[in-house]
Parts: structure tokens; C-alpha cells; sequence
């Protein structure tokens, strides 16, 4: 029997990691499971099998039912915890890093510092999304030869191009996504468009996700005189972010590594 890939992801899946579930769908040579200890958004993410598990040493007995030839860790902090499974079975091992599992952020190194250098060791291979991920990972002891830069992919289809012109009535609508926390950096993004507007007064930004900090950000725009320009859209399905795209004319990110070194 051909040998599967176990995709393990405690949660399977919170809204914002639609990545993941792009790259799974989309495996042409390989079959996959999915391990997880919750299932989240079936209906957004339907896929199957998904296998449940409490306990990660209750992964032994499902990988060796499922005949599975490669453990595929999404985050760092995830393959830290399947070590033990891994050793005990004698199976490859690929780790995906993502952002807060990079051991640059505090919180991540103060919990999983000791199995981190762990898994450097004994993990057979590590994607990153990024050239500077790439050096966070090498800083932090992992070898040069095991880490591979995987870009995210992108539905060219779904997010298909359109070229942009200027509307005779002037409204320029300009679109942010992403998540209300530190990293994502949106209260500059905030603080940059009240500048833009001044010059701009038919400019709007509409800013899809939601977060802790949602109040924070919603305040801001009231202080800065921007209610009007400035709609919180929530948090959006992957098919109504794609949506929004075709409706904008531009498209901003603003990022920052927050206080911990989350990036």
C-alpha cells in the first residue's frame, strides 16, 4: 500500500490559515490525512479523513492504521510535540514555520527553547516563507542544509488580475486583511491613511479580519475623525476576501514585529 502523508495541526482550522488548507487540497502525487486534537470550520475548510486525537502518543497507533510514510509538522511548536512519535516510529519528519513559532519570538523560545534545539537536531527538513525566516532559523541552531524556502501560494484563478482605472466619481477604495493584533500593524496603517485622506478626501479604507484588537483600532479612527472613511468589515471567508480584492483599487500590509518578536 503507497505511503501517506499525516498533515498534524492541533487546530484544524482557524479562519486565517487558509494557506494551509491551500497547499493540502492541492497535493497531485501524495495522499494525505489530517491529525488534529479540534476541528474547527468545517463547513469554510471541508476535507477528509480527518482523524482526531487527545494525547500525541495516541498519533503511534493512527500513523501505523493509515499506513503513513511522512509526518508533515505545521509549525514549529507542533513538531516539537510529535519527537517523541517520530523516534518511536522511526519516521521522517517535515516541519513548516510560519511566523509565531519562529524561535526569534520570546514567548515561543521562553516554552519550546530546549525542544527547538531538539527538533533542529533530529527533524529531516523545514520549510520557512521566507528568505529572512531562513536566517531566524539559522541563528537559532538550525542547520543551513535542512531549510527550504517555501513560498505561500496563490490561487491565480481566484485572485485572477484586472487592471485598475481611475472612477469618474473619484472614490478610491483601498483594502488592508489580516488579523487585529500587534504584528499585523494596523494602527499605523490607520495613522498613514489619515494623511492620505487629507490630500484624498474621497479615498476609503476598508480593513477586513478581526482581533483583540478591534476596540483599540475602532477608538482610533474615531479620535482621528475617520468614521466615515473607514469601514471594519470583520472577519470574512476566503471567498469574500477574494471579493473584496476585485472590488478595490489598492491593496495594502502593513506588518511589524511586536513586542515579543512576533512577526
Amino acid at each position: 500500500m503507497k505511503k501517506r502523508v499525516a498533515v498534524v495541526r492541533p487546530w484544524f482550522l482557524p479562519t486565517s490559515e487558509t494557506f494551509i488548507y491551500g497547499e493540502l487540497v492541492n497535493l497531485k502525487k501524495t495522499k494525505a490525512i489530517v491529525c488534529a486534537q479540534k476541528r474547527l470550520n468545517k463547513h469554510r475548510f471541508p476535507f477528509s479523513p480527518v482523524y482526531k486525537f487527545k494525547r500525541y502518543s495516541d498519533l503511534k497507533s493512527i500513523f501505523r492504521k493509515k499506513h503513513v510514510g511522512l509526518i508533515h509538522a505545521r509549525f514549529g511548536t507542533t513538531g516539537t510535540k510529535l519527537l517523541a512519535v517520530k523516534k518511536k516510529l522511526k519516521l521522517p519528519m517535515l516541519t513548516s514555520f510560519h511566523g509565531f513559532d519562529l524561535p526569534s519570538n520570546k514567548k515561543t523560545r521562553r516554552k519550546y527553547g530546549k525542544k527547538m534545539k531538539q527538533l533542529f537536531k533530529q527533524g529531516d527538513l523545514f520549510t520557512v516563507t521566507s528568505k529572512n525566516n531562513r536566517k531566524i532559523l539559522i541563528k537559532y541552531g538550525c542547520p543551513k542544509k535542512k531549510i527550504i524556502v517555501h513560498h505561500s501560494g496563490i490561487d491565480v484563478d481566484k485572485f485572477a488580475f484586472k487592471p485598475r482605472i481611475y472612477p469618474e466619481n473619484g472614490k478610491i477604495y483601498i483594502l488592508s486583511v489580516g488579523r487585529l493584533v500587534e504584528k499585523k500593524g494596523m494602527k499605523y496603517l490607520i495613522k498613514a491613511f489619515k494623511k492620505v485622506s487629507k490630500k484624498y478626501p474621497q479615498v476609503h479604507l476598508r480593513i477586513a479580519g478581526d482581533g483583540e484588537l478591534r476596540g483599540k483600532l475602532k477608538r482610533l479612527v474615531k479620535r482621528l475623525g475617520l468614521k466615515k472613511r473607514v469601514t471594519f468589515l470583520g472577519e470574512l471567508s476566503h471567498d469574500q476576501v477574494a471579493k473584496e480584492m476585485q472590488k478595490c483599487h489598492l491593496f495594502v500590509l502593513a506588518s511589524v514585529k511586536d513586542r515579543n518578536g512576533n512577526q
